[in-house]
């Protein structure tokens, strides 16, 4: 299914990442966690490192990580893939203001549906509003030092 951008796919479009996201943790022995509430700041919770079956039952302790799943976009002709890392909150009802994930959530995951890849970023190493990470090595333009894709994998 190939769903254009806006706002009548965006619900569709965010459930496509968020179950690329699951299927991937699953995959790689992650116990993935989903919230009840709509209404909740993440999307979804696991345990790392992945809790264990030990000895009479019992499982190793993890620490529980919080995930805001956001899909990528590809940008500049491919070189760099972008994802908002605030949301829109309303004021008295009446106007939009950007608001942080710190404090709130552990880790975004960026699903890419461009190069089918998951990209883990923590929280406190995102910039405010919008995270851009580098696809090409050594790739110059508007975004001089940004960090590489490769290095940010799930």
């Amino acid at each position: 299914m190939n769903l254009e951008r806006g706002r009548d796919n965006g619900p569709a479009i965010g459930r496509i990442s968020e179950t690329a996201v699951i299927k991937r943790l699953l995959e790689l022995g992650y116990e993935v966690l989903l919230p009840y509430s709509s209404t909740a700041v993440y999307d979804l919770a696991y345990f790392s490192p992945p809790r264990k079956k030990l000895f009479g039952g019992m499982t190793s302790p993890g620490v529980l990580m919080l995930v805001q799943v956001k899909t990528a976009q590809v940008i500049e002709g491919g070189k760099y893939l972008t994802f908002l890392t605030s949301r829109n909150t309303r004021t008295n009802g009446k106007r939009n203001k950007r608001r942080s994930y710190i404090g709130e959530i552990d880790e975004f995951m960026a699903y890419s549906p461009d190069t089918g890849k998951i990209y883990v970023v923590a929280v406190h190493e995102a910039p405010a509003t919008r995270m851009i990470l580098c696809l090409a090595n050594g790739s110059r333009g508007p975004y001089k030092g940004t960090p590489l894709a490769k290095d940010y994998e799930l």
